[in-house]
């Protein structure tokens, strides 16, 4: 069975960092082709892209909105609020930012940010680090940590607001198409424990999209299909 078409290819990669350019190369060729009076250093890894983890930043890119894809638009790397582990990605604890919420900052006016929408329930400003021209976060007022811990009005409010600047996004910006992107947990990337939509205006050849794992060239059957179907619907609020 042939496998199913990349819902989002990235058609552009993102430019070589300088440091792994030719500059690099020829650091690296004269390192090797050095004598032996010459001494050699090796420096500790640096966090940074080349230990896989995040580069030393400000408090507000730390706990800055937002996610970022790199080269080959693989979300597996988020750069704020994301250290690498042996397992797998971790974010910044919740509890540890809980008292710095710095989209609660912004609210109340202490921090700066560039606002697009602002009314008594919801507001959207452009995010710190865009991924694509036109990124923005559409941020309930009041503190809500997880997707269901949103009221059902200001949920609904919310996801209107960001269907709004979709539009608006395509029709000034001249976007092709916008992808809203919730990061709801830890494990889903979610940076700040704030509850947040980012609105990512796309363009042709942008260098963003998605990866999935091996197992989604293989789907599953509809009897397991059957099954998770099953187990959700008993399990829904009534």
């Amino acid at each position: 069975m042939p496998a199913r078409r990349h819902p989002l290819p990235g058609a552009a990669p993102f430019p070589a960092s300088p440091r792994r350019g030719q500059a690099g190369q020829a650091k690296a060729a004269a390192a090797a082709g050095g004598g032996r009076g010459q001494r050699r250093h090796r420096r500790a890894p640096r966090l940074g892209r080349r230990a896989g983890g995040v580069g030393r930043r400000s408090r507000h890119e730390r706990l800055g909105a937002g996610f970022c894809a790199r080269a080959g638009g693989s979300l597996a790397s988020p750069v704020r609020g994301i250290t690498r582990a042996p397992d797998g990605p971790r974010s910044i604890s919740f509890a540890a930012m809980a008292d710095e919420c710095i989209f609660c900052q912004i609210i109340k006016g202490e921090a700066e940010a560039s606002f697009v929408h602002q009314d008594d329930t919801i507001v959207a400003f452009m995010d710190i680090q865009p991924i694509t021209q036109g990124h923005l976060l559409v941020v309930p007022r009041d503190h809500y940590v997880l997707m269901k811990d949103v009221p059902d009005q200001v949920a609904m409010r919310a996801f209107r607001v960001a269907r709004a600047l979709a539009s608006t996004s395509e029709a000034t910006l001249a976007a092709g198409g916008v992808n809203l992107f919730v990061a709801d947990g830890e494990v889903a990337f979610q940076d700040v424990p704030h509850f947040h939509i980012h609105v990512i205006p796309r363009y042709s050849g942008d260098g963003f999209g998605l990866t999935f794992p091996q197992s989604y060239t293989t789907p599953p059957t509809r009897a397991q299909l059957h099954a998770v179907a099953a187990a959700l619907h008993s399990a829904e609020p009534k």
